[in-house]
């Protein structure tokens, strides 16, 4: 009989690797709750050394599984440590072997519950770490990064994000970035929320770029962004894939933005949010589909226009929203003539007849156009307007259609989808429209001309169900 077979199967284990002479793997998942079946399944081991990759910690656990591991020599790859901000602790982290450990996460660590001393020193003695994350712990200061500044050398991986709803504004300084930009050199992951509170210098965080070429995925929260940082990525992370920044002060300018997607050519996501608890995106790149969202609450320097006319990618799909104080006609021109290969359009903002007239001569030149979404037009009678906009050939090439908070009749949806013989989805919500109609008109073209066009629809005027119709 194999030590697997008393386990019984209510209980979450999953073995990970094999029997390697005396040693196995196993990933140890701390839902065992039964501190009898606990020790049967730490008896098994006898007299040999098991390594488990991963073990959670908690402040009801920690010290019993400290007690096993110590007595038994067990080694751990990766440990997570979550006290759920409990003011004391009895684990010693020292008690656990610090030889194969790969990967450290700190987690909800309230002030004075482990000394910065200790956790520093217990870090210090794991010379095969190569990932940090710290998560809502009070430690991540200026002095405790010098405590642990040779570790840093070796780390591929470092991340710190910190509420300050429940632990204050980070205490982090210009001192403690240039102590991570002097101690680290071989990250590819980093994640680090800084303090919106304090005066950071203009090249602070370019020189912890500088520092670490080799960077893959950043994430920034809280920071002051300027064009200098974006031309810093372009100089000195030649492997960059991902980069996010959250709840930062965006004083870089379109044109350095537009920079920065022409000269990386590894960058193949940027995400940028708003500081909301909900965060809103403000900006975002996805180069497997040349798409763009860009949101005018992304700062003073927004300047969408001029940032289309300084990328040289073959722009295929852009998302503009909230752009309710500008003039959406001229944008509209504007990305015509920079966009030629355009695909996807859509416009989420409260636009009027005037700028459907920019809409008309981006639906005019933008002849590959697929996909068309118009969201909030704030006029009554846009019915008219709305059927010159598809009366040209490109409306031949939709194949996808949205339509949202937009008052028309059922005549003029029925016109347009007559029009645009290639339509597959037609995506619909305005409180005029009688939902029983519409679905019986579109059932009627699909059997008529032999089409298959989807209905989707989220708001009707006599009818809150929602369903398709192909």
């Amino acid at each position: 009989m194999s030590f697997l077979d008393v386990i019984p199967d209510v209980i979450c284990i999953e073995i990970l690797c094999k029997w390697i002479e005396t040693t196995f793997v196993v990933h140890f998942d701390t839902s065992l709750t039964s501190h009898e079946i606990r020790q049967n399944f730490l008896g098994l081991i006898s007299s040999s050394v098991a390594e488990f990759e991963h073990v959670d910690l908690t402040h009801k656990n920690a010290k019993e599984i400290e007690t096993w591991s110590k007595k038994r020599k067990i080694k751990f790859q990766s440990i997570s440590l979550d006290l759920d901000g409990e003011f004391r602790t009895s684990v010693n982290l020292l008690n656990f072997s610090k030889d194969n450990l790969t990967t450290f996460e700190c987690k909800h660590i309230a002030d004075k519950a482990i000394s910065d001393k200790k956790l520093a020193l217990f870090i210090n003695k794991c010379y095969s770490l190569k990932s940090l994350t710290f998560d809502n712990i009070q430690s991540f200061t200026d002095s405790f990064l010098a405590l642990i500044r040779h570790r840093l050398k070796r780390l591929h991986s470092l991340s710190f994000e910190r509420s300050c709803c429940f632990y204050g504004p980070i205490p982090i300084t210009d001192k403690g970035i240039t102590r991570l930009a002097n101690n680290t050199g071989k990250l590819e992951t980093l994640h680090l929320e800084l303090n919106w509170r304090t005066e950071y210098s203009d090249t602070i965080l370019n020189q912890l770029l500088c520092a670490n070429p080799k960077l893959k995925s950043m994430t920034l929260k809280a920071c002051k962004l300027k064009d200098s940082f974006l031309a810093t990525i372009v100089e000195s992370c030649h492997c960059l894939k991902f980069l996010t920044l959250c709840a930062c002060q965006y004083d870089f300018t379109m044109p350095a933005l537009a920079n920065l997607i022409n000269n990386t050519t590894q960058l193949s996501l940027i995400e940028m949010y708003d500081d909301k608890n909900e965060p809103e995106i403000l900006f975002k790149y996805i180069k497997a589909e040349n798409h763009f969202a860009i949101s005018n609450m992304l700062g003073e320097n927004v300047d969408i226009p001029s940032f289309f006319r300084h990328l040289t990618v073959a722009v295929k799909s852009i998302n503009l929203h909230n752009l309710f104080d500008d003039d959406v006609s001229i944008y509209c021109k504007d990305i015509a003539v920079s966009c030629p290969q355009l695909e996807s359009f859509e416009l989420d903002s409260g636009i009027d007849l005037e700028d459907i007239q920019g809409i008309k001569y981006l639906f005019k030149n933008c002849q590959k156009l697929r996909h068309l979404g118009i969201l909030w037009i704030d006029e009554l009678d846009i019915d008219t307007e709305l059927l010159q906009l598809f009366d040209g050939s490109t409306s031949h090439n939709i194949e996808n259609l949205k339509l949202e908070y937009i008052d028309v009749k059922i005549e003029t949806i029925q016109e347009i989808v007559q029009k645009c013989d290639k339509l597959e989805l037609l995506i619909v919500e305005c409180h005029r429209l009688n939902a029983d109609d519409l679905m019986e008109f579109v059932a009627s073209i699909n059997e008529k001309e032999n089409r298959n066009i989807v209905v989707r629809r989220n708001c009707f005027y006599e009818s809150d169900s929602a369903y398709d119709s192909d």
